[in-house]
Parts: structure tokens; C-alpha cells; sequence
């Protein structure tokens, strides 16, 4: 028996291993030769930001926009947990060597000759071998790649942590999560948002730890640590709260008789709280001396809910909810660029028959399985997933432009992947052996075929 489980175990990390491997190759396939510098939602204040830090070791005044950017942009304003782990390897480059893009003047010009190019490129500076601000550029973006690898790695151990029979489960999710085109995308370039996707998966891997084995004081550090790092990357993760918060009050309601609950209750809610605040108080502490802000970003929201709350003013364009679901499902899917190029709609509509029916099967084995604790934990995944949609969506539908990005819901995959491989291996039964080989087909054809068919036509020069 123990050569057996041995064997597995080795059988099933090396399937991983090439999961992680073939994600790998594809992202800096991505990330080297499809996407054109620049090329990605604000990709230049993203990386000027790392760059400001590697060059004067200090932080960006998000009082005075300090960065050098070709349009006014707020990106300074973001807290700094990223930019300073791009920074690191910006440090063996050259990013003072005056090299500054042109942006594209027309591209909202809506005419024939304006292109996707958000950049005017400049092939001179951008050929191979790369040199000073662009060699830099591609190192940022190998730091991307990486975050996206313990992502997937995040996944796998939650789906595995549901299903700890079924370690092939685990993998199938895994592969469809690696191979998601929009998720290859934005692990290719830099943008923070990669990174709240990683630890989002990581506070949902802790929170499902919390509900099963109850809330110990190490468990209880590493979600403080995991949530300040979160904050300490985007706002955005504060959507990520209120699940970490039902997690702990669910795990201790299950544990509540267990006499080491009882006997570490206070220690542990003591290095949650002490963890979380110490690891974000210097960046409030620093926002309001400069700002005079907690939150420098959208301060209108919290204004606008409290009048929401206390006198009834409705501050949310409801009118434009269908328009912002559909940019919330297209750009979760694939959507590249400055979120200008999308494959044809047809694409998405696969991608919404898939989830529909995994989502059904889903379901299903929720209502007749009769094993309570997945039960339990499913459910967290679910409500993880909704408040995290609906908290974001109700920032999105404050603004004016009222269009949910896809990028800021990565932390949500594991529960995609779950749902599908769960949804569609309970329906198929033993022809499951045979249709996940199809389900996986889908993304990794994409992954490959939109590059040729999609992104490189839409940044090819225009003829002479």
C-alpha cells in the first residue's frame, strides 16, 4: 500500500510539474514575442512605478504624481507590495537611459488607420538584443510569469483540499486555470493585478483551512500575513474580506467544543488582527500624511455609501448593469491590449455553454452529495467568488465609464476551474475519462491559436 500511494503522489506532482511547465512556455511566448511593449492595461505606470523605486530607492509621492508617464495617470496612488518585487531584479538594469514611449494620439479616433497600438513603436529601440528600459521591461514581466506559476499552484492545493480523493480533479482544474487565454495574458505583462490573483487564491486556500481545521493561532497569522500582503498589493483586495471574515466565525462555530479553540481563541484573534494591522497601518498611516486620505483611490465610494445608507441616494448606474456584466465576462475570458482586442463573440459563447453546464452539474452534486464537509467548503468557494464579483461590480458601477475588468476578478479562477471540472465530471460519469480531454482542448487551443489569429494581426504595421 505505502509503494502504491508513493507512486501516485510522485505520478501526481509529476503531472503538475508539466502542467506548470507547459503555462511557462506559453506566458513567455506571451510575454516575448506576441505582446509589443507597452502593450497592457497602464503596463508603462506599472512599470515606471517599480522603476521610480529602483532608481531612488523610495516610494512615488502619490500627492504630486511624480511618475513619469505619457498621460495623467494615478498609478502612484496604488500601494507598493508589487512594484517592489518588480524593483528587485530592476536593479541589475539600466531604466534612466531617457527612453520614453509615444502614445497613440488616435487610438480612440475610431478611424481605418488607427490600429490597436496604444504605443507608437519605435522598432529601433525595441529590437533584439534588448537594452536598458525594454531588456527591464521583459525582466518585470518575467516576475509576472512567476507569480502566475504559485497561482496555479494555489489551485491545485485548493481543489485537491476539497477533494483529497481525487488528486486527478485537482490537476484537470489546474490545467484549465494554466491555460486560460486571459489569465496567460495578464501573467505575461506587469500589472499588480496578477499578484492580488495569487494571494486572493491564498486567502481562499487559508480561509478553507480555517473552516476545516478551525481557527489556530498559526492559521490565524498566516491569514492576517496573506490579507495585509493582499491590501499591501491593491484596495481591490478588500473585497476579499468579508469571505476571510466568515471563514474565521464559520471555523470557530464548527470548533467551538474543541478544547484548543477554546484555550487559543484570544491568541489567535489577537495575531489576525495584530498581523493584518501592522502590516497595513504604515501604508494608511503614509496615505493619510500625504494624502489626507485612508484611501486615495475612488475616495467617493465610501462617501457615496454612507449617503446610500443614511439618507437613501442611489449612487449606482444600474443602467448600465447588463453592459458591465458582459465587459466583466468577456475580459475574465480574453481580452488583450488596452481591453480593445477580443476574439469574436461566438468565443464567449462557448466559454458561457461550458460554464453554464458545469455550473449545473455543479449544482446537482452539491444537492445529493453526501459528503458534508465538501459540502461546507464548496459553499465557502461560492460565496468567496459572489462577494467578491459583487463588491467590485458595486466600485465599477459608481464610475462613469461603469465597465467591470475582468483582470480585477483573477482571484476567482480557482472557483472557475473547480466548478467546471466538478460541474462537468459529475455529469459525464465514466465518459469524464474521455470529455475532460475536450474541456481542456478549449482553452489550450486558444492559447495557442489567438496569438496567430488575434494579438499578432492586430499589432502587425500597417502596409507602406
Amino acid at each position: 500500500m505505502r509503494n502504491h500511494v508513493t507512486t501516485l503522489r510522485l505520478s501526481t506532482q509529476q503531472w503538475l510539474g508539466l502542467i506548470l511547465l507547459g503555462h511557462l512556455v506559453i506566458a513567455v511566448f506571451y510575454a516575448f514575442f506576441v505582446i509589443p511593449p507597452w502593450e497592457a492595461h497602464d503596463e508603462w505606470p506599472h512599470f515606471r512605478y517599480a522603476a521610480y523605486i529602483a532608481e531612488n530607492h523610495r516610494l512615488p509621492d502619490p500627492e504630486t504624481h511624480t511618475l513619469q508617464v505619457f498621460a495623467q495617470n494615478d498609478e502612484d496612488t496604488q500601494p507598493p507590495l508589487y512594484y517592489l518585487l518588480v524593483s528587485v531584479p530592476l536593479l541589475l538594469t539600466n531604466t534612466e537611459d531617457g527612453y520614453q514611449p509615444i502614445r497613440n494620439a488616435y487610438i480612440n479616433d475610431q478611424t481605418a488607420q488607427t490600429g490597436s497600438n496604444v504605443v507608437v513603436h519605435d522598432p529601433e529601440a525595441e529590437a533584439f538584443p534588448w537594452r536598458g528600459t525594454i531588456l527591464a521591461m521583459y525582466v518585470g514581466r518575467l516576475v509576472s510569469i512567476f507569480i502566475s506559476l504559485i497561482a496555479l499552484y494555489l489551485t491545485f492545493r485548493i481543489i485537491l483540499y476539497i477533494h483529497p480523493e481525487r488528486p486527478g480533479l485537482a490537476l484537470w482544474g489546474t490545467a484549465i486555470h494554466a491555460f486560460l487565454p486571459e489569465f496567460i495574458f495578464i501573467g505575461s505583462v506587469i500589472t499588480n493585478d496578477i499578484l492580488v490573483g495569487m494571494l486572493g487564491a491564498l486567502l481562499l486556500f487559508l480561509s478553507l483551512r480555517l473552516i476545516r481545521e478551525g481557527p489556530r493561532p498559526r492559521l490565524a497569522a498566516y491569514a492576517g500575513m496573506a490579507a495585509a500582503a493582499a491590501i499591501l498589493t491593491k484596495y481591490s483586495s478588500l473585497a476579499f474580506m468579508p469571505a476571510v471574515l466568515l471563514a474565521f466565525l464559520w471555523g470557530l462555530w464548527r470548533h467551538r467544543r474543541a478544547p484548543y479553540v477554546r484555550r487559543y481563541l484570544g491568541v489567535s484573534v489577537g495575531l489576525l488582527l495584530a498581523v493584518l494591522l501592522a502590516g497595513t497601518g504604515l501604508l494608511f498611516w503614509r496615505n493619510l500624511q500625504k494624502t489626507g486620505k485612508l484611501i486615495p483611490r475612488y475616495p467617493h465610494y465610501l462617501n457615496s455609501l454612507v449617503d446610500l445608507f443614511l439618507h437613501g441616494d442611489n449612487p449606482f448606474r444600474l443602467e448600465s448593469l447588463p453592459n458591465t456584466l458582459k465587459a466583466g465576462f468577456i475580459t475574465y475570458w480574453g481580452s488583450f491590449g488596452w481591453a480593445n482586442i477580443s476574439a469574436p463573440e461566438w468565443v464567449y459563447g462557448i466559454w458561457l455553454a461550458l460554464v453554464g453546464v458545469g455550473l449545473a452539474g455543479m449544482l446537482i452534486w452539491l444537492w445529493k452529495t453526501q459528503d458534508h464537509d465538501a459540502r461546507s467548503l464548496a459553499l465557502f468557494m461560492l460565496f468567496f467568488a459572489a462577494s467578491t464579483v459583487v463588491l467590485i461590480l458595486s466600485v465599477e458601477l459608481m464610475r462613469v465609464t461603469a465597465e467591470l475588468r475582468g483582470r480585477l476578478l483573477l482571484a476567482t479562477l480557482p472557483v472557475t476551474a473547480w466548478t467546471l471540472v466538478r460541474g462537468w465530471s459529475y455529469l459525464a460519469g465514466r465518459l469524464w475519462r474521455w470529455l475532460r480531454w475536450g474541456l481542456l482542448a478549449w482553452p489550450v487551443g486558444l492559447s495557442l491559436v489567438l496569438p496567430f489569429t488575434l494579438i499578432l494581426p492586430a499589432y502587425a504595421p500597417p502596409p507602406s
